[in-house]
């Protein structure tokens, strides 16, 4: 399987909630990209404001994680050329790039394509 996945980081001028209700939004956004381009399914992750993570980041001396997550995920890997000449997945995804304009810092987020491996059959 083939992922295209979503680190995203918040603007820094927006507040936790903020981003939090723009991430709302963008839920449909992503889910309306993976209907038109065939996709399996997609999921959109929401990075916790926890103790444990700055546990994590002090003890393993990492960044601070993304605000969310967002993944796309297909059986095999999708035509990305005849999708770019597909009117529906091309307004699915300007409209989705957007969205991201608003309360995305795509200086720090990464976007990237990726397989997918089971690795425990949970």
């Amino acid at each position: 399987m083939i992922k295209f996945i979503q680190c995203v980081r918040s603007r820094s001028d927006l507040s936790l909630q903020q981003f939090r209700e723009y991430w709302q939004q963008y839920e449909a956004r992503v889910r309306r990209v993976a209907e038109v381009s065939g996709a399996l399914r997609a999921t959109l992750d929401t990075g916790l404001a926890v103790d444990a993570n700055l546990d994590v980041m002090a003890s393993r001396g990492t960044t601070a994680p993304f605000e969310g997550v967002a993944e796309i995920l297909w059986e095999r890997s999708p035509d990305l050329a005849a999708l770019a000449q597909d009117p529906a997945v091309r307004a699915a995804i300007g409209a989705m790039r957007q969205l991201q304009a608003e309360f995305v810092d795509l200086e720090r987020s990464t976007f990237f394509f990726a397989r997918a491996d089971d690795v425990y059959p949970g």
